[in-house]
């Protein structure tokens, strides 16, 4: 698989599905941390315009800054270009962008949970716990992707393709609140 191409497959979950998927002998869980993510824009809005996303985001210690842009896709994965490289500090990355005319344009903050299937250890999988909706996502090889949704009792044709916070921005339409781009645990439903 070409490494710049990230293929996933996206469920939203609730407690029971986190329940039979904690239950699986299967599974092999690492620790729930912390991920702020803010995406990036010119004053052009060349990100807009290209369907481009400059994302930079802490998880844990860690900082990564990545340029990601929707592939056409078959069926219900979502597949992008991902470019991602760690970057050594959120804060002086996210002050380097705005020197160069980005600023942030939207962000949000989740609670992840990462974990592997025995059987299959060449995929990523995460449960992502947004302040609104609780998600499943797996990451890889879109044959290898399809095997460990169906294996974790997923049906394929249930993913979702849409980006987060599109799913969030359709979310507070739908409780009648208008546009946030900014999804945080403290304010997310204000």
């Amino acid at each position: 698989m070409n490494k710049s191409i990230e293929v996933e497959l996206k469920f939203k979950i609730d407690d029971e599905d986190i329940s039979r998927t904690k239950m699986n002998i299967d599974v092999i869980f690492s620790e729930e941390v912390h991920q702020k993510t803010v995406m990036f824009d010119n004053a052009d809005k060349l990100m807009e315009y290209t369907d481009g996303r400059i994302r930079l985001r802490q998880q844990g210690n860690n900082a990564s800054l990545s340029y990601k842009r929707p592939l056409p896709s078959i069926g219900n994965e979502k597949k992008e270009v991902e470019l991602e490289t760690e970057v050594g500090n959120f804060e002086v990355m996210s002050n380097i962008l705005r020197m160069m005319g980005y600023a942030p344009s939207t962000s949000y903050e989740k609670y992840t949970t990462a974990f592997k299937l025995k059987s299959q250890s060449d995929i990523h999988i995460e449960i992502q716990k947004y302040p609104f909706e609780t998600f499943l996502e797996i990451e890889g090889d879109k044959e290898e992707i399809e095997k460990a949704a169906k294996q974790l009792g997923f049906d394929i044709k249930n993913a979702l393709v849409k980006p987060v916070d599109t799913l969030f921005m359709e979310w507070r339409l739908a409780k009648g609140l208008s546009f946030k781009p900014h999804m945080t645990f403290k304010d997310y439903d204000k």
